[in-house]
């Protein structure tokens, strides 16, 4: 698979090499296994990923293009965002 080049938000790790999309999905793939060691999570684990809770957490998947990422945001998550942008934007003008 040809990887996608390293161009804008693209991140590449220099522990694992994978290629990530943005510095979120570059960051969370990081974590700490000592108080001074940090180490990356394995391609499962960052598909599986819990919070402290034990909530799940959105998945961390490879793309087509060969890039790992979160999923792409939803209409329903775009039109929501879209609204509290909207309201903050008339907040700022009253």
């Amino acid at each position: 698979m040809k990887l996608a080049p390293l161009t804008g938000n693209r991140c590449e790790c220099a522990s694992c090499g994978k290629r990530f999309t943005g510095l979120t999905a570059f960051d969370d793939h990081r974590v700490w296994l000592t108080d001074e060691q940090r180490g990356c999570l394995t391609t499962e684990q960052l598909a599986n990923r819990h919070s402290q809770t034990g909530k799940p957490l959105p998945p961390i998947t490879q793309r087509d293009n060969g890039l790992y990422g979160y999923p792409p945001m939803t209409k329903d998550q775009i039109d929501k965002l879209d609204a509290v942008r909207e309201a903050k934007k008339a907040e700022v003008q009253s």
